[in-house]
């Protein structure tokens, strides 16, 4: 991101201060913590930091990172500049995560990410996202086994996440890819064996405040580094034409369109989301799949939708008094 593009953002921030009780930024890429990057996520967070504080409203960041970059220095200073709350990526156990996430020459990156967790941990909440389609989907039980082995497991919150094929260059993972209903089925099956073996993993639940997620809510927008504006963070890096705005150029009308089209969904409209038991935790499901077929009676249903009944059972069977008087909180990453 140019040094123009960071100022306008800046100038457009402090704008937006005016009628908001703070501003939460999400650092997120590619790859955030990238020498070529990273100094742009310190200028932006330090002038971020003061105007909030100088107005009187609160700041808070969180970063989405593979974790290789992240060591205790870097988190030290990136808790100086308001991190808060971390996640880190893993694609399985390390011979499966290091075929998939290598260095340039192919050495594996699973043990410094795991040495980067131990070091820093203890200076945000981590959040740790285990990827999981058909080719790995039980050796996530493997991921567990290894953050028990190195003292991780209560202080690393994980959860299992459903790799999808949305955008061209994923395209060819497509019949690897679970459905959201088999994805489900696949779910109940690992929480089950991790509640036996007592790993640690769980799901309950939980209420999605306001909107489902940031592509709905009035002042939620993703930041392209040529400054254009979205609302969804898989339209970013597509077609130009999906954005909703620019840091450098008053809003065009297609723009303008875009942007009511996001604000104006609701999944009310919809009668199959209207009947359903579940749709006020989930807000109808991600909106941008839900307005790719609007032939549908309901959005885009979430698991909970298929494996609510057993995923109470399995919490209620295997309880601490701990696990049972705080359900555990996940949240929703497509």
């Amino acid at each position: 991101m140019s040094k123009k593009v960071q100022d306008l953002l800046l100038a457009w921030c402090e704008a937006k201060t005016k009628t908001c009780e703070g501003i939460i930024v999400n650092w997120y890429g590619g790859e955030p913590l990238l020498p070529s990057a990273y100094p742009v996520v310190e200028r932006l967070s330090e002038r971020l930091q003061a105007m909030c504080a100088s107005r009187g409203v609160k700041y808070e960041a969180t970063l989405i990172t593979n974790g290789f970059f992240l060591d205790r220095e870097k988190m030290l200073r990136l808790k100086e500049l308001g991190v808060v709350k971390v996640q880190v990526t893993l694609d399985g156990p390390p011979d499966m995560h290091d075929k998939r996430r290598h260095l340039i020459g192919g050495r594996g990156t699973f043990w410094r990410i795991m040495e980067n967790l131990k070091a820093t941990v203890d200076l945000a909440e981590f959040q740790l996202r285990i990827n999981v389609d058909a080719r790995n989907a039980m050796r996530a039980l493997e991921v567990l086994d290894i953050l028990k082995e190195q003292g991780l497991h209560d202080r690393v919150r994980p959860y299992i996440a459903q790799v999808t094929h949305d955008g061209a260059a994923c395209g060819n993972i497509q019949e690897l890819c679970y459905s959201s209903s088999d994805f489900a089925k696949m779910e109940v099956e690992i929480y089950r064996e991790a509640a036996k073996r007592n790993l640690g993993l769980s799901r309950y639940p939980f209420r999605l405040a306001g909107a489902f997620c940031i592509a709905d809510r009035t002042n939620g927008f993703v930041v392209a580094p040529n400054g254009l504006l979205f609302k969804c963070w898989h339209e970013v890096t597509m077609n130009p034409e999906k954005s909703v705005g620019s840091l450098l150029d008053a809003q065009q009308g297609f723009q303008a369109s875009n942007e009511n089209k996001w604000l104006a969904w609701d999944p009310l409209a919809k009668s199959g989301c209207r009947s359903c038991e579940v749709m006020p935790l989930c807000h109808g499901g991600c909106p941008l799949e839900a307005m790719k077929h609007p032939e549908r009676d309901r959005g885009a249903c979430e698991q909970f939708k298929f494996h609510l009944e057993p995923l109470l059972e399995i919490r209620h069977q295997h309880a601490t008094p701990d696990s049972g008087s705080t359900p555990a909180r996940d949240v929703v990453c497509k």
